[in-house]
């Protein structure tokens, strides 16, 4: 009796293990299954919001989003974070036509202002991050071999920074950290400078704000967030570093106010206006910390969870508003949608954080950041190698440019040179690429004439006035005689053109024209003396 109980045991206690084993073989497989499910639910809504960009460009459905019309925003903020993300979440699109794009932007302040101080400093680390997510190398940029990294970071005076404000510093250490750095011991901006600046900066309820006092601010708190991520997930490992210490409560109490001012529908507002980009934001800081936004307990009120609110944001044409109810979608809503889900996108798929732009590999934290620099990935010499092959259809384009070319067609000449110069089959239309350089460098003097002619409207009659052309009439001699110079397209790129075209109509009238104006005048005179006097003739006879 005893041992058949035993056996009896034996057999419930197999069949058990068999039931557990099953259970967390099918489960795993199951959840995997649901996390798919959710990642294509995603990626679709990333889709959607690349169909309304398109449609806004007036693109096909089919289009690649790199084409013209995207191009020519190229260098500026929306465009360049949509570049960015879409660089992060891996979509297909032609990187090396937007990289060229940015190298002549870069290359020809390069040569005129060789230190970029013309440009804002969050400008500099918007550019280097969107040419680093586009496979472009940070360090040798373009046939400049510019050191953009160098100079939106480690190359800044922390004079530099400070006038821009937080956000400047915010940025540096994201973008110095988002790649291998060697920083030079002579920087005078360094990581743990930055890091102590950031940390200067926070309120004592856990916010940050632009300005250190103020009302915390759920943009900036989830930005500084985003700088020291990488930092906090080193705190635990390095007890006996009281900056890694301070980052971690840091980051906590600042997760800890974000909570807090959640609103109940799960989203969150800035400026008194609840709004997307706030939402994506924390999100974007949450992905940083590697948690998931849609299972965190922190950041769900009554049930509805930050992916929740985000999402109540799409509209039916698969764009996002900027404020909740609105049916309007809004370009710089969408783009930091798309950014925030790329972002979610990687975390489930288990690669680097959004602003890890380091290789990936099996560990990824195989080699985590440190205080110290870290050698840098880049060999010398190594550029993005892009694999091409001309079509007869972008010949045929190349055949169909004006003969007289304007600066409008900047952008497709140098879309088409990118092309060719990478092209495999390259030697075969070598007569093409000599034309699209001529044309090229025909564009640049164009474009050369009217950075002039808005360099001195801006300097000296910008609003123009009578009293302006009087004391400078050097000077307005000059901009007249450019505009002349230009076609209609590129007339209408000078700043305050319809004032030099009201201006010109009157003192540039050719002296005939005056002259015979004069004569009209004078004959006009003559009639109406000679009408008077037959008048008075005829009273008399009267």
């Amino acid at each position: 009796m005893g041992k058949r109980m035993v056996k009896k045991s034996r057999g419930l206690w197999l069949w058990g293990c068999i039931i557990v084993c099953f259970a967390l073989l099918f489960g795993k497989h199951i959840s995997r299954a649901k996390e798919s499910e959710q990642i294509a639910s995603y990626l679709e809504r990333m889709e959607n919001i690349l169909s309304w960009e398109r449609t806004s460009l007036q693109l096909g459905k089919e289009d690649d989003l790199f084409l013209y019309e995207f191009l020519e925003e190229a260098g500026e903020t929306d465009t360049d974070w949509y570049a960015f993300s879409i660089g992060r979440s891996g979509y297909q699109s032609d990187y090396g036509a937007y990289l060229a794009v940015l190298e002549d932007i870069l290359t020809t302040e390069y040569n005129k202002n060789p230190n970029f101080t013309e440009r804002k400093v969050t400008d500099l680390q918007r550019l280097t991050l969107t040419v680093g997510a586009l496979g472009g190398d940070v360090h040798s940029f373009g046939k400049e071999q510019i050191d953009l990294l160098g100079h939106a970071s480690y190359l800044l005076t922390r004079m530099q920074l400070e006038e821009q404000g937080f956000n400047a510093v915010i940025w540096a250490l994201i973008t110095m950290n988002a790649f291998d750095t060697q920083v030079p011991k002579t920087a005078k901006v360094d990581t743990t400078w930055l890091l102590e600046r950031i940390l200067k900066q926070q309120n004592t309820d856990g916010s940050f704000s632009l300005d250190k006092g103020n009302e915390g601010d759920v943009d900036v708190t989830a930005m500084a967030i985003q700088a020291m991520a990488p930092f906090y997930k080193q705190s635990k490992n390095a007890s006996g570093r009281k900056t890694y210490k301070k980052i971690e409560n840091s980051v906590d109490q600042a997760l800890h106010w974000l909570s807090e001012v959640q609103l109940s529908d799960g989203g969150f507002e800035s400026w008194d206006t609840e709004n997307v980009e706030s939402s994506c934001q924390v999100l974007l800081a949450l992905c940083s910390l590697n948690r998931n936004a849609a299972t965190e307990k922190d950041f769900t009120k009554n049930g509805n969870t930050l992916m929740d609110a985000i999402f109540s944001y799409q509209n039916a044409d698969g764009g996002f508003s900027h404020e909740k109810g609105s049916e309007s979608s809004d370009g710089m809503a969408g783009q930091q949608v798309y950014e925030a889900l790329a972002a979610f996108v990687r975390l489930e798929e288990g690669k680097r954080t959004l602003f890890d732009l380091r290789e990936e590999s099996a560990g990824k934290d195989e080699n985590p950041y440190q205080l110290e620099n870290i050698p840098s990935i880049f060999k010398d010499g190594e550029h993005v190698k892009v694999h091409y092959t001309v079509t007869k259809e972008e010949i045929k384009q190349i055949e169909e440019l004006p003969e007289t070319v304007t600066s409008e067609e900047y952008t497709k000449v140098l879309v088409m040179l990118e092309h060719l110069e990478h092209a495999e089959n390259r030697k075969a239309y070598k007569k093409y690429e000599k034309k699209l350089l001529e044309k090229q460098k025909k564009i640049q003097r164009i474009k050369e004439k009217i950075s002039l002619a808005n360099e001195l409207m801006m300097k000296y009659f910008y609003p123009v006035s009578n009293e302006k052309i009087k004391e400078h009439k050097k000077e307005w001699k000059q901009v007249k005689k450019i505009y002349q110079e230009l076609g209609a397209y590129d007339q209408k790129q000078i700043i305050a053109y319809e004032t030099i075209e009201k201006k010109e109509s009157v003192s540039g009238s050719p002296i005939w024209y005056i002259g015979l104006c004069a004569g009209g005048i004078f004959l006009l005179g003559i009639m109406v003396v000679t009408v008077k006097k037959f008048n008075t003739s005829v009273e008399n006879e009267n």
